[in-house]
């Protein structure tokens, strides 16, 4: 059923119906040629019909919330990306952002260390900073900093995002270089959600988040800067 109201073509519900006919298996993991196009499909298939919409990413600031300049900046990093298509992936990714238009309830965890990430430089990261702050007074977007002082968290295990539908049950997507996983096994999604809550509990409230953001994009986070620890918001920027 899912697979059908997601829209996806015959041949790869079929390919995933095979996979979820194997005993035991509660999970769809596709491991795919044309990683982009299948990728960015899926999720966007999901995501369109999404109710809500929750991230963990404690690594790069997601591409929901990434500004041109710095999707063109990873893109260049990505391996097996020709030059001549990178300017495609900005395009496809900047695509996706059109789903904001259905004014989407969205919650964004990031661990502090996405905003110390030099992608692009440091004109390219002080502009990203600001989108930030941009993005987070929209009353359907929510941003929540994991403060470097909050030590070992629940989320250390990696990335993922959690979907949830009005008349579908939640699914958790976990991406990889090469891989899209998605999970929907009841248990298995349970412990995702309560990685949330645990993680809700560490970060910063959303009125914090702003003000380290703020603070760090008037400092600038040059090479020679480094962060210092604080739990509190904005105490780790000088001000």
């Amino acid at each position: 059923m899912l697979l059908s109201f997601c829209r996806i073509d015959p041949e790869e519900r079929d390919h995933l119906l095979r996979l979820f006919r194997e005993p035991d298996v509660k999970v769809w993991w596709q491991h795919f040629a044309d990683q982009q196009a299948f990728r960015i499909r899926t999720f966007l298939e999901h995501l369109w019909k999404a109710r809500e919409f929750v991230v963990w990413q404690p690594l790069v600031i997601p591409g929901l919330l990434q500004i041109p300049d710095c999707l063109r900046a990873i893109a260049a990093e990505t391996v097996g990306l020709p030059a001549d298509e990178i300017e495609d992936r900005v395009r496809s990714r900047l695509a996706m952002q059109e789903v904001f238009r259905q004014r989407l309830d969205c919650t964004f965890y990031l661990h502090e260390q996405v905003l110390w990430t030099q992608a692009g430089g440091e004109e390219v990261v002080r502009a990203q900073l600001h989108h930030l702050l941009q993005m987070s007074v929209r009353p359907y977007i929510h941003l929540r900093i994991m403060p470097f002082s909050a030590g070992a968290h629940a989320g250390m295990a990696g990335s993922f995002d959690l979907l949830r539908f009005d008349r579908i049950e939640p699914v958790i997507f976990l991406e990889a270089e090469n891989s899209c996983l998605v999970v929907e096994r009841k248990d298995s999604v349970r412990d995702y959600e309560d990685i949330i809550k645990a993680l809700d509990r560490k970060a910063l409230d959303e009125e914090e988040s702003r003000q380290l953001i703020t603070r760090l994009a008037a400092r600038g986070i040059g090479p020679e800067a480094e962060p210092r620890h604080s739990r509190h918001a904005g105490a780790g920027v000088p001000r």
